[in-house]
């Protein structure tokens, strides 16, 4: 039986669920890379820097973060042993972020969504450098997916159901053998 992780992430943390091909769920829990919400803000701190400084602010930030996640992931793989976990779904946006640091410091809306993006793209990139297939879903693929058993008792929320779903489509892409890749937005 193959195995898959599910990621619905926020500034700092994430819902992380794992699912068997029958949509079964065998893990589920929040995971934290950040102790708060604040020490994740690292657009906002980039919007208080000159441009320079906050480009090579971010790019160290990320680094942090993926190894940070890189440690998540393989202690949840190890928890998970001897079950063979093969992919990872990770839930991204409908949208799509300004190419320029400049446009998306300018905006507070898009700092927020560039803080979003970029826990997106740690945890994608740590389950990636783990041997995992990534999947990314858009929350608007996540609709019209039924077949996660929903467990007994709590945490059992939205986030939880979309790395769920985010999981199975990702098991289903590996399982058709296709790699797709994290989207990456390096601007």
């Amino acid at each position: 039986m193959r195995f898959a992780l599910g990621f619905s992430v926020h500034t700092g943390w994430a819902a992380v669920v794992a699912v068997d091909e029958r949509g079964q769920v065998e893990l589920r829990r929040r995971v934290r890379l950040t102790a708060t919400a604040e020490e994740g803000e690292f657009f906002h701190a980039a919007r208080e820097m000159p441009l320079a400084d906050a480009a090579g602010f971010l790019a160290a930030s990320e680094r942090d973060m993926i190894a940070a996640a890189t440690g998540v992931v393989s202690a949840l793989l190890a928890e998970l042993a001897p079950r063979l976990v093969v992919a990872a779904g990770v839930v991204v946006g409908n949208g799509k972020l300004p190419g320029s640091l400049e446009a998306i410091v300018r905006s507070h809306p898009l700092v927020h969504a560039a803080e979003g993006d970029l826990f997106r793209r740690v945890f994608g990139r740590a389950s990636a450098d783990l041997g995992l297939a990534v999947t990314t879903v858009r929350v608007r693929d996540l609709a019209g997916h039924e077949r996660i058993s929903r467990p007994a008792g709590s945490p059992w929320g939205k986030d939880e159901k979309d790395a769920a779903v985010a999981a199975l489509l990702a098991l289903e892409t590996a399982n058709r053998g296709a790699r797709k890749p994290v989207e990456r937005d390096d601007g």
